[in-house]
């Protein structure tokens, strides 16, 4: 029996033409784990919202078909029962209210019903069936927590509610690989008890489903199993979404069958079983050192020590990643380098001069930062309007009590913007719309456009690929090739290794504020390392581990493509 089901569902937004969901049907029987995948502006947020009851009840907008949760039909007026039949993870800072982070889950038991000491004993076990049952964390403000942690924390809250439909979109975005692997088994255990719609575009995270649906440009364009969708070269390209990397392989190797496991690769590869090869021999093309950390130690102001004697440096031409799981102290040093912060002790240098003495706004001119959370960062009412910002902002210099001198004429702020659009990937048509009400993908585009258009010597990029699809994601990359040409420094804190592999030359792995390996990236991720990342729960790259069972060593699809062919 269908929990949600949708006949012909469309909806649009007030003030916009096109509809944002067009003919929608679908059915969820109870019990099942849906995925949803899309690129960028499908509809995937606003299809949960609806099934969630926020459109058109709550946001507004127009809306025809049906589309029922529980026998509720859209139209119905609220009623505290279908409120609490559905629960959506969403973006942790709309959903976090309380200041404690035990209160956060005791809120929702306390409202209903639960008394004092049930409501307590039960949000201790939800927090930690997310990674958070620790007395230190429980009485730690909310903000205090990493982004990660926050986001943890929202699911912990909307399980508490214990709705028959829980949505989770993009909920594991911001989570580290320990965390994800949590939520999956979390999925896992809750299959078949409750009905759950996941919306994630990483390949290896919707194994977990029993069906995916395909929506693009609004329209569900196909359903069916994760093999049926996941084996479909086509289907992905349309989704955005990257397919795993033994069909990444499988297709540059032209094989005939695409396989649906590495073992099936390796069975396709006639069964390679070479010892494998060595790393290849990295040579240092970097120039001189624009980052310096020694020794730099942080303690926030209720004693935790998020830094202890880190020590790195940046060059000319490198991107240097920062890898850990939340909480690790990733953006604490990104927001040491910004000037954001200043350390407890030793000293950061950038371009030549400590932080401590120089002004966030005088750092700004030579250090572009991008913001885990981008709406952070947006303040301007159209895209071109944001990109624009800091040239904006310094585009007269002022000469006396009446008199202004003209920095930048204004052709050279719209060649500036036009040059960070098209590196980062920002189609024209965007730059007169209101960033704020862009897919997140797009609005974190919108903050590293912003970041690149003073033309930056260092660029900080925390947590840069959170919510965008796989054509975003290979725009980056091709970014930060183009900046590594061009003699930047990029300082990378990210928790998707995947992505590390293919854009770091440098890897610093951070565990409780120290760092615990450092080196160039084939170093790290080498496989005398494996254990040790694995008791941090950083596992190595995909490609990495495929290259191991096919008995050869590579990071990226391309080394990996070049050294079978060698075997063949």
């Amino acid at each position: 029996m269908a929990i949600v089901e949708a006949k012909h569902f469309t909806f649009t937004y007030a003030g916009v033409a096109e509809p944002t969901l067009n003919d929608v049907s679908f059915a969820i029987e109870r019990g099942e784990v849906i995925g949803i995948i899309g690129p960028m502006g499908a509809g995937k947020t606003t299809l949960c919202m609806a099934i969630a009851g926020f459109v058109p009840r709550i946001l507004g907008g127009q809306a025809t078909g049906t589309l029922q949760v529980a026998g509720h039909d859209w139209r119905e007026a609220p009623s505290d029962k279908r409120h609490r039949q559905v629960g959506m993870v969403f973006d942790y800072e709309g959903q976090l209210t309380q200041l404690r982070v035990l209160d956060e889950v005791m809120m929702p038991l306390l409202h209903g019903g639960a008394s004092e000491q049930e409501a307590e004993e039960q949000a201790r076990r939800l927090l930690a069936r997310v990674g958070l049952g620790s007395e230190a964390l429980e009485g730690r403000q909310v903000w205090e927590l990493s982004g990660g942690q926050q986001q943890r924390l929202a699911i912990a809250a909307m399980l508490a509610l214990d709705p028959q439909v829980l949505i989770f979109d993009d909920a594991m975005n911001m989570l580290d690989p320990r965390g994800q692997e949590e939520v999956r088994s979390l999925i896992t255990d809750l299959a078949g008890t409750k009905t759950l719609v996941v919306v994630e575009q990483a390949p290896e995270l919707l194994q977990t489903v029993d069906r995916i649906l395909v929506l693009v440009k609004g329209n569900v364009v196909a359903q069916g199993t994760p093999d049926e969708i996941l084996r479909n070269h086509d289907m992905l390209a349309r989704a955005d979404l990257e397919p795993p990397a033994y069909l990444r392989v499988a297709r540059a190797l032209d094989l005939s069958e695409s396989p649906r496991t590495p073992e099936e690769l390796a069975l396709a590869l006639g069964q390679i079983d070479s010892q494998a090869d060595a790393w290849p021999e990295a040579g240092d093309h970097f120039g001189a050192v624009l980052v310096h950390l020694e020794d730099v130690t942080y303690c926030y102001p209720d004693g935790v020590r998020a830094l202890d004697n880190v020590h790195l440096h940046i060059r000319t031409g490198e991107v240097h990643a920062v890898i850990g799981n939340s909480g690790a102290g990733k953006t604490t040093l990104a927001n040491h380098l910004a000037g954001l912060l200043k350390p407890t002790a030793g000293k950061v240098v950038v371009c030549g001069s400590e932080t401590r003495e120089r002004r966030v706004a005088e750092l700004a001119l030579t250090v572009g930062t991008v913001l885990q959370n981008p709406d952070e960062q947006i303040s301007e009412g159209t895209v071109w309007e944001e990109i624009s910002f800091p040239l904006r902002q310094r585009q007269y210099e002022r000469t006396g009590l009446f008199s202004k001198r003209q920095r930048y004429p204004n052709d050279y702020i719209q060649d500036r913007v036009s040059s960070a659009c098209e590196l980062v990937g920002i189609e024209p048509e965007l730059l007169e719309c209101d960033p704020i009400l862009l897919p997140r993908g797009q609005r974190k585009l919108v903050t590293i456009a912003a970041a690149l258009v003073m033309d930056p010597q260092v660029l900080v990029l925390d947590e840069p690929i959170i919510s965008l699809g796989a054509a975003a994601r290979r725009q980056i990359i091709h970014m930060l090739a183009r900046l590594r040409d061009l003699g930047k420094a990029v300082f990378l804190a990210e928790n998707n290794v995947d992505f590390v592999s293919e854009v770091a030359n440098t890897v610093t792995v951070l565990d409780q504020g120290g760092i615990v390996l450092q080196g160039a990236i084939h170093h790290v991720f080498a496989e005398a390392n494996w254990e040790q990342l694995a008791a941090l729960s950083l596992p190595p790259p995909c490609v990495a581990q495929l290259a191991q069972r096919l008995g050869v060593t590579a990071l990226t699809c391309d080394e990996l493509v070049t050294r079978l062919v060698r075997q063949r």
